[in-house]
């Protein structure tokens, strides 16, 4: 018997849960008029967020009658607000007894065109309408009216949210360390709104460590986000979350109380050693760590057995390197090698150390004059080894095969030359003495000149000079105003002497300061700074200039295997044609006074007896003309 109550009760309950659909669904219908409607749905939310287009959305149904067209029936759409009437329209079906008004879900938002290939809804739904839905809940009720008078009415629960922005004050500290503020830490916010719409918003903190971020968040709705300090190196250091805060905010929020998220900071490490198939130098040679790419470096030194360890390093690029010099000294070579510690913050390496078995050759290159030049490359024609030449106009090549080669040596603005050096045997130092090209420009500057070689790309206006590409060195004892524009940097040397060069390829301008002082003014960022004597920096578009020391392993470890970026240009008289077109084919000075010299013998040799017969025969013909002329009187 009870089981039997029970099933009564849960079939009485089902048939009140059905009337309760069948009154939402079609509430006061008829005997023979319906209205239904299709979309919006009961308890539809539609969204809108300040940033979104305008757009409209369908209020779309059906009627049915048995007694009438449905054109005949009248349609009257209602909005009821706090039980009162805040908007009606009226409408009519079609033949179907279809029917749809548009109805505007934000009517402040910007109504500019939407462009057709970026619509993704399935209808033109980005127009403004005269039938404007409130903000908030509402009910929108349709009621439909036959000619006898005749109703049927169907509700909607539905909800317009209007969602706003909040601001959130947010902290960014160290663990374990209250004091130390962190600037130009980016902050992430996440959410999702409704489920499925991702929002994500960034802020960066100040130089306080502190940072309003912006959120969006929704009207009717609590918003939930998530707030954290994803993995990000700012000036060389890892900062990331030790864990996310979420932060719930009530509907309509406009702010929430300050957070503050707690961040580790990592740096890098460098554990190497050399490898060696042989002993160790004597003395264990000292470890550059070169940051690329500006060139500022530090040294540490190495174990016995050869073995090396650095750590608190920034994250970035580094050349690891050693003193060439030191280790030739001791009979060994090495070769640089490149660590990217932004890709792991704990690196492992092996620099290569074997026995230096060829020659050693140091020299210099400069002008006629004896000024050193800044910019010279010199190449090997039959090994292709090349090096640039130090800014103080020296080089040093090391480990050189046993034989003759030619060295070649460029410079932009000057003539190149050939040269064949004997490296079997210790070969002497050789200093090159280029020659000036006559369509190199020279601009007097205080007491001295800036020189502009013929293949740097540029403009000159005045005191001004816009570099585009190449090359640019002056000197002077007198300060004189000189700018040289390289994009939208400034840089002005007072007096002294300067080299300046810059690569569009590589967006990277080098200037060096060998005496005096030269500003840099970025006019991006606004910020300046002073070059001094001895130093070099490396201009890179929107990065603040870091000077660092001119130093020569520094030097020679940044431009390690760099190509050549000038061609030849040979000068034009005959003595210089011979001199470098005999280098070049591999023709030696003894070589060429031999030959010489078994030429002339070798014309002496022919030369002397056809001499000889000619002369013999010209006699003859002249003692021969001589008897005809004393002949022919005798004859008349």
């Amino acid at each position: 018997m009870s089981k039997l109550r029970l099933c009564c009760a849960r079939i009485l309950l089902l048939f009140c849960f059905l009337g309760i659909i069948s009154y939402n669904v079609a509430h006061a219908q008829t005997n023979d008029l319906f209205i239904g409607l299709i979309f919006p749905n009961e308890g539809e939310t539609l969204y809108a967020s300040p940033r979104s287009l305008l757009y409209s959305v369908p209020i779309r149904g059906w009627i049915e009658s048995s007694t009438f067209q449905p054109q005949e029936i009248d349609i009257e759409v209602r909005i009821l607000r706090e039980g009162l009437l805040f908007e009606v329209k009226n409408t009519n079906p079609n033949e179907t007894g279809i029917f749809q008004i548009e109805a505007t879900v934000n009517p402040d938002s910007d109504a500019d065109d939407f462009p057709l290939d970026n619509r993704t809804c399935n209808s033109e739904c980005h127009f403004p309408t005269d039938f404007k839905l409130p903000a908030g809940h509402f009910i929108l009720e349709l009621v439909a009216t036959d000619p006898d008078g005749h109703q049927a009415s169907i509700q909607r629960n539905i909800a317009i949210d209007l969602s706003g922005y909040a601001s959130v004050p947010v902290q960014v500290i160290i663990e374990n360390d209250t004091g130390w503020a962190l600037a130009n830490i980016p902050i992430q916010a996440s959410t999702r709104l409704y489920l499925w719409r991702t929002r994500y918003t960034n802020s960066i903190t100040n130089m306080s460590g502190y940072a309003n971020v912006r959120v969006e968040t929704l009207a009717l709705a609590p918003t939930r986000y998530i707030f954290c300090v994803e993995p990000t190196i700012v000036d060389g250091v890892l900062y990331e979350s030790i864990a996310p805060i979420e932060v719930i905010f009530p509907p309509g929020a406009k702010s929430v109380l300050p957070i503050t998220l707690k961040v580790h900071a990592r740096n890098g490490r460098v554990t190497g050693r050399f490898l060696s198939l042989e002993d160790m130098p004597p003395t264990p040679p000292e470890i550059w760590i070169i940051h690329l790419p500006d060139g500022a470096a530090r040294k540490v030194s190495s174990t016995k057995q050869g073995s090396f360890y650095i750590d608190n390093l920034p994250l970035s690029q580094y050349l690891f390197t050693a003193d060439p010099e030191s280790l030739i000294s001791q009979g060994y070579v090495t070769r640089s090698k490149t660590v990217d510690l932004t890709t792991s913050l704990d690196k492992t390496i092996l620099l290569s150390l074997s026995s230096l078995s060829g020659q050693t050759w140091r020299g210099g290159v400069k002008e006629k004059d004896g000024k050193a030049l800044p910019f010279a490359w010199l190449s090997l024609e039959k090994t292709g080894m090349s090096i640039r030449v130090q800014p103080d106009g020296t080089f040093t090549f090391f480990d050189l095969a046993p034989r003759t080669d030619a060295v070649v040596v460029n410079a932009p603005g000057y003539y190149s030359q050939v040269h064949r050096v004997d490296f079997a045997d210790d070969p002497d130092a050789l200093t090159f003495e280029l020659i000036r090209r006559p369509d190199t420009v020279t601009l007097p500057w205080g007491n001295g000149e800036v020189v502009i070689p013929p293949e740097t790309v540029g403009d000159i206006d005045g005191d001004d000079i816009m570099l585009e590409r190449g090359w640019i060195w002056g000197h002077s004892q007198i300060s004189r105003p000189l700018i040289i524009w390289v994009k939208d940097v400034m840089i002005s040397p007072g007096s002294g002497r300067f080299a300046l060069e810059h690569d569009p390829l590589s967006g990277q301008t080098w200037l060096y300061v060998f005496e005096g002082e030269v500003v840099v003014h970025q006019l991006g960022h606004g910020k300046t700074v002073k070059i001094q004597d001895g130093q070099m920096v490396v201009i890179i578009k929107d990065e603040l200039p870091v000077p660092a020391l001119l130093n020569p392993v520094v030097f020679s470890a940044l431009h390690e295997n760099e190509a050549i970026p000038v061609s030849p240009t040979w000068e034009s008289t005959l003595k210089a044609q011979l001199r470098d077109r005999v280098a070049l084919i591999g023709i030696g000075t003894a070589q060429v006074v031999t030959f010489i010299l078994y030429g002339l013998i070798l014309v002496s040799i022919v030369a002397f007896p056809l001499v000889g017969v000619y002369l013999k025969l010209k006699r003859r013909c002249k003692i021969n003309n001589e008897e005809n002329y004393e002949r022919e009187p005798k004859e008349r």
